[in-house]
């Protein structure tokens, strides 16, 4: 369309990502089928941590909390949860 354009790509996992959110402050989340939950800036694209990811393919994301509590919901029914991120 018009207009739209890509200005940057986030470069890290090395499979699929499966979700991501983004925080009340700009900060991307992501995970992905590596096994990584990783958090981006948003302002330039860095990686700016790598978290170690559950043991459970997760589906969704969502960011919440004053310290930024990441919950992402799994294909097995449950819920992972990431505190101070």
């Amino acid at each position: 369309s018009a207009g739209w354009r890509v200005p940057q790509s986030l470069v890290g996992h090395t499979d699929t990502v499966s979700a991501l959110a983004v925080g009340p402050d700009g900060t991307v989340y992501t995970v992905s089928f590596d096994g990584e939950v990783r958090t981006w800036s948003g302002t330039d694209g860095a990686c700016l941590r790598t978290l170690p990811g559950p043991n459970f393919n997760v589906l969704s994301l969502a960011v919440g909390g004053p310290i930024g509590t990441v919950y992402g919901g799994a294909a097995d029914g449950g819920i992972g949860v990431w505190s101070g991120t």
